[in-house]
């Protein structure tokens, strides 16, 4: 099945407490990128949906939507998001788990990971030794 639609219908499938519950996550995840109040309060779940795959794309909205989930104490519901979007699911804690708290492939990394997103740290700091001087903090461009 689709991302979106395996996030969609997981989401409409949630009782009106846990679909609260997961918008109030949503809105209280200390992770980037962070998604404001008002994108989320009183929306439907197609707007949600909407939000979700607006900011963490379809992969990462299946990836954040799982953890959400898992921290509102909806395992199964975890489970079979991962399972619809051809996922795996993990318990929290076990050796299959990423970084992140989502499912990892045999070898440890994440495959369904954007390439920025899984190598972050790494680019901030290459274009800060890149971009910036260190004798005079004066922005350098460098042509590659």
């Amino acid at each position: 099945m689709d991302k979106r639609k395996a996030v969609k219908r997981m989401l409409s499938n949630l009782s009106r407490q846990n679909f609260n519950n997961f918008c109030y996550e949503l809105v209280n995840r200390q992770k980037e990128p962070r998604v404001a109040r008002n994108r989320v309060e009183e929306k439907s779940f197609l707007e949600i949906t909407d939000v979700l795959t607006s900011t963490f794309s379809e992969t990462g909205a299946v990836e954040v939507s799982a953890e959400l989930l898992i921290a509102i104490d909806c395992h199964t519901e975890a489970a079979q998001l991962l399972k619809d979007a051809g996922d795996e699911y993990s318990e929290p804690g076990s050796r299959n788990m990423g970084a992140t708290g989502g499912p990892a492939s045999e070898n440890g990394s994440r495959d369904s990971e954007h390439f920025v997103d899984k190598h972050r740290t790494e680019l901030i700091n290459r274009w800060k030794r890149l971009v910036y001087s260190p004798r005079n903090l004066v922005p350098v461009v460098f042509l590659f």
